[in-house]
């Protein structure tokens, strides 16, 4: 590593934000590029590469390089794209899984599935209406936390106290179903 590039570390650890700019418009393209090989979509590659210049610059003051910034950065977001890789691969197992489990072998009557989703959908329109909308929007809208909170106007604690009460609410009250819940409501997570 040159002088220069020592200094320019140095300069980004100690958040001055102009470095950061520098090390970003240098690396930034051709990290994509070297992402998109691993991941295959320019989507996916994006994401990762701004991941990771995000985690650089919050951990600004705990970067060492020990051989260059460029390898130091290329190892980095090697590591991710295979770790997203092998999230997706076991995400992928899991919904088959799940997809398997959710077959005749669970369910062996069209009737007894109906009523079991009929009973679900009762218990869940017993809970207050705050706590089953929070539910709803996280369950069947798919919608995070934090974006519940924003659409409700509520804070994000109260948002994630109230999903805990509603689940906990659900188990106690279809304990006799629990594992057909819990494959029903993980379905609904997977569409």
């Amino acid at each position: 590593m040159d002088s220069t590039e020592k200094k320019l570390i140095q300069r980004f650890k100690n958040g001055d934000a102009g470095a950061y700019e520098h090390i970003f418009k240098k690396y930034y393209a051709s990290l994509c590029l070297f992402a998109m090989k691993h991941l295959k979509t320019k989507d996916l590659a994006e994401e990762v590469v701004q991941e990771l210049f995000c985690k650089l610059w919050e951990k600004r003051d705990t970067l060492e390089p020990r051989e260059s910034l460029k390898s130091y950065l290329y190892g980095a977001v090697r590591l991710n794209c295979l770790r997203l890789i092998r999230s997706e691969t076991l995400h992928a197992k899991h919904h088959e899984l799940i997809k398997k489990e959710m077959s005749d072998e669970v369910w062996p009557e069209e009737e007894k599935s109906n009523d079991i989703q009929a009973r679900i959908l009762e218990a869940v329109s017993e809970l207050p209406e705050q706590r089953r909308r929070i539910f709803e929007m996280s369950r069947f809208d798919q919608l995070r936390q934090k974006e519940i909170a924003e659409k409700m106007n509520l804070a994000p604690k109260t948002v994630e106290n109230q999903m805990g009460r509603a689940l906990k609410f659900l188990r106690d009250r279809l304990k006799d179903c629990l594992p057909v819940l819990l494959l029903w409501l993980w379905y609904f997570l997977e569409k």
